[in-house]
């Protein structure tokens, strides 16, 4: 155990996980939780009304919002430059969450199916959103599908919360929004199980949070505020309580029910005060489910924002409403960390090396002196002379070995460049788990992730177009696809020189941003024409396609997409749809269709676009 506790804390220099937290915002409070060797780290902040509302930051409050999270900062730490790194929780008012299925064909691909149909199904204008999504669950019907959970929120609320939370020196590791947070809480504590649907009841200062749970996962949330039992009266009383929980609690139900064929009977109530009343409300009209009911004390929000922060960022694949930048913000300074703890320690083993040779060299410099006095100069003992001869040599390599020792520590930070245009070169298509670089003499292994195979294969053409690169190799072995729908690779190269740029040319960054622009715009053409095939058939329930793996290059090549619908009949309609877009042409059928178990039809189909 001692060898293994010694390992784990080797482990822990080498490589340190960044110390995150949980934070949480609501309409009246900012709660933060770390979680240390031995205690808990607590801050918390009552909000003056009127600053957030419904989840969202009023106009003009933001300053107001900085200044409340400075002085929750303080709370953490006494130095006000450092950045305390959190994973934020916001309110469930104002985030939307819808489950759907993929074809479990299109896991490899997973990434972009799940984007095309994310795009679809967006209860507000996805432009104006952050979203993100993650698997839930698997089903074998319809020759098996893979279970979707993704959610919305309006990005300038996030951004207006990002912006005071920089400002107030907070780094964020991920967002996220409360009923997520709650989940994950509730499965630490093994409250729930995989085997039964659960309905969470959680009493909040703004309202009532319904939380459908199924397979340990959140699969549905329903938030109904106060205001709504309270109409003009300025308190609730006990009689409206009750009609109300009554009330939602059966829609929760029914809805659950027609929308997945089986009746949850579990109900666990989560609240500070009124436990048993709101118990007894339900047990009252529901008698056939179990009830269970928790304090606020032993389950929250923030704890489950904190376990999350206790995962990896590479194992790390829960939904995060962030955009880029606020996520590439907080790898930046990571990736700063990490080279600062190095340098130091680079520089620490060098000195103390230096220190170690120095004191050698003095050593034996007065050894070799001491002999040379006692050598008496009538004395032709040519061996005592030889031995002089040897210590003084000794000592001169031992010179020799502290100026390789200098130089070595000046060129301690040469690999940074590569680094740096390593990065640049991924933009924001590959990412990182590890860099593997020992010298020049021997390959670098890059270890990463990316959304497709296309994606990998031109991050490796990048890397051989590059002169001070050679022998790149992309073993196909090494390419496997992750839970997350992403696939991981790694790729090797020899550095022939660190004279990189500073920066990679504009013109690579350009055809990046246009690739990247191009696909965006093809997925969302692709979902205007499948929208328009709701006209066609208005009676049909359920989704008309769905959208499997898309394979882009560029604008110039044809693009192949793979598609289940509900029948042939739709599938030919969906091809003459896309033939009649201003935006496609040459649209084709390539493969035959493939009957599944629940009568849907899977093909593949090819298109020309023109944008």
């Amino acid at each position: 155990m001692k060898l293994k506790h010694i390992f784990s804390n080797f482990g822990r220099l080498i490589s340190p996980m960044p110390e995150i937290g949980g934070l949480e915002i609501t309409d009246s409070a900012i709660h933060f939780l770390k979680i240390k060797k031995d205690s808990l780290q607590r801050a918390s902040l009552r909000l003056p009304p009127g600053i957030i509302e419904g989840g969202k930051v009023k106009d003009g409050q933001v300053a107001n919002l900085t200044s409340a999270l400075k002085q929750v900062h303080a709370q953490i730490s006494a130095d006000a430059k450092r950045v305390v790194n959190v994973v934020l929780s916001l309110p469930d008012s104002n985030t939307y969450i819808q489950s759907f299925n993929v074809p479990k064909v299109a896991e490899t691909g997973l990434a972009e199916a799940a984007e095309l149909n994310l795009r679809m199904i967006s209860p507000i204008p996805i432009e104006a959103s952050y979203y993100g999504w993650q698997k839930v669950g698997e089903t074998e019907t319809g020759g098996g599908s893979l279970e979707i959970l993704g959610a919305f929120m309006p990005s300038a609320n996030i951004d207006q919360i990002v912006t005071a939370l920089h400002g107030a020196g907070f780094g964020i590791a991920a967002v996220e929004f409360a009923a997520l947070s709650l989940v994950r809480h509730l499965r630490y504590l093994k409250a729930i199980s995989n085997t039964s649907a659960y309905l969470v009841i959680h009493l909040i200062p703004e309202g009532l949070d319904f939380v459908v749970i199924k397979n340990n996962n959140l699969y549905f949330n329903y938030f109904y505020q106060w205001n709504l039992i309270q109409a003009d009266n300025r308190s609730i009383s006990l009689e409206n309580l009750k009609d109300a929980v009554q009330s939602e609690t059966a829609k929760v139900l029914n809805f659950y029910l027609g929308h997945w064929g089986s009746q949850i009977k579990n109900i666990i109530v989560v609240a500070p005060v009124l436990k048993e009343e709101i118990k007894a409300f339900i047990g009252e009209k529901f008698s056939s489910i179990q009830l269970e009911t928790l304090d606020t004390k032993d389950v929250s929000v923030v704890t489950g924002a904190v376990l999350r922060g206790k995962i990896s960022r590479a194992d790390d694949t829960d939904i995060s409403l962030t955009s880029e930048s606020a996520a590439n913000i907080f790898e930046q300074e990571q990736a700063l960390r990490f080279t600062s703890i190095w340098r130091n320690v680079l520089f620490a083993v060098g000195g103390f090396i230096l220190i170690i040779f120095a004191i050698t060299d003095i050593y034996l410099t007065k050894a070799a002196d001491n002999l040379t006095k006692d050598i008496d100069p009538t004395n032709t003992n040519q061996s005592g002379i030889q031995e002089v001869i040897r210590l003084e040599d000794k000592a001169k390599d031992f010179n020799r070995l502290v100026g390789f020792v200098s130089q070595a520590r000046n060129s301690s930070q040469k690999f940074s460049p590569l680094l740096y245009y390593l990065d640049q070169l991924a933009l924001d298509r590959v990412s990182f788990d590890r860099i593997y670089l020992q010298s020049l003499l021997r390959p670098v292994v890059v270890s990463g992730t990316a959304p497709s195979e296309n994606t990998i294969v031109d991050f490796k053409r990048k890397l051989e177009a590059q002169p001070q690169l050679d022998e790149v190799e992309l073993p196909l072995s090494s390419i496997i696809a992750r839970s997350n729908g992403q696939l991981g690779f790694d790729i090797s190269f020899l550095i022939k020189s660190l004279s990189f740029p500073a920066q990679i040319p504009a013109e690579e960054i350009k055809a990046q941003d246009d690739k990247k622009q191009d696909e965006t715009t093809v997925s969302q053409e692709l979902v205007n024409v499948s929208e328009a095939l709701k006209v066609e058939k208005p009676a049909v329930q359920g989704p008309l396609i769905v959208f499997g793996k898309l394979n882009f290059k560029s604008i110039s090549e044809p693009v192949t997409l793979e598609v289940t619908a509900l029948d042939e009949d739709t599938a030919y309609l969906f091809r003459d749809k896309l033939n009649q877009s201003s935006h496609f042409k040459d649209v084709e059928i390539i493969t035959g269709f493939s009957k599944l178990s629940d009568g849907r039809v899977k093909f593949q189909i090819r298109f020309t676009v023109i944008l």
